[in-house]
């Protein structure tokens, strides 16, 4: 509210301000302290304002803080929030899969699932069910990779944006050391790589 006044010069409690605090302590550790939660959930608040062009976010706020706790205070993210059940992933699917039918992006996070499921089959042929059947994985594809105001709309993005998450897993992988989750690093990489390619072809 206070930023949204300080630079927007209106009165409003941001939406997806409450949702971004949310997401980020259902996937810190679960003995994370307070202070620190709210600290990371407010540096991806302010970073989400300062990081607009044309008033428009490019990277998701939620999976942005959880990098930043990563990296900074070491707070590497363990999904318990979804975790708890093993079925958790299909009330994701049935619930965010209805709202995402209804605004025409459900082809965002079922595209990501099935390159996905490539991936894992090429890495390790077999039975891959186990791997795909998992609530932070379908937390992290019905919720972080669709996220309206941070994934491309575009017609020819609603199939392309989760494969190219999953070329960079891919290309992650490469990476010696890398210890950051790759499911959030590979979002916010395809934050910046459709920002540009956006940009190339003047969609922005």
């Amino acid at each position: 509210c206070l930023l949204n006044l300080l630079i927007k010069k209106v009165r409003l409690i941001s939406i997806s301000a409450i949702i971004t605090g949310q997401l980020i302590g259902l996937n810190l550790f679960s003995n994370t302290s307070i202070f620190l939660v709210v600290l990371i959930s407010a540096l991806s608040i302010i970073l989400k304002y300062f990081m607009q062009i044309k008033w428009r976010q490019n990277f998701n706020p939620a999976v942005l803080g959880l990098l930043l706790g990563a990296v900074i205070f070491k707070t590497n993210p363990t999904w318990w929030g979804v975790s708890w059940n093993s079925w958790f992933w299909l009330f994701l699917l049935l619930t965010q899969g209805y709202v995402l039918r209804r605004m025409k992006r459900i082809w965002q996070p079922l595209s990501f699932l099935i390159a996905y499921a490539l991936y894992l089959y090429m890495k390790n042929p077999g039975n891959i069910f186990p791997l795909l059947m998992d609530g932070s994985l379908f937390l992290f594809a019905f919720v972080m990779l669709p996220e309206p105001q941070t994934s491309p709309t575009k017609t020819y993005w609603t199939y392309l944006w989760g494969p190219l998450v999953v070329i960079n897993i891919l290309l992650i992988t490469f990476l010696p050391d890398f210890n950051v989750d790759s499911l959030l690093s590979s979002l916010i990489l395809a934050n910046g790589e459709s920002l540009l390619l956006r940009k190339a072809l003047h969609e922005i």
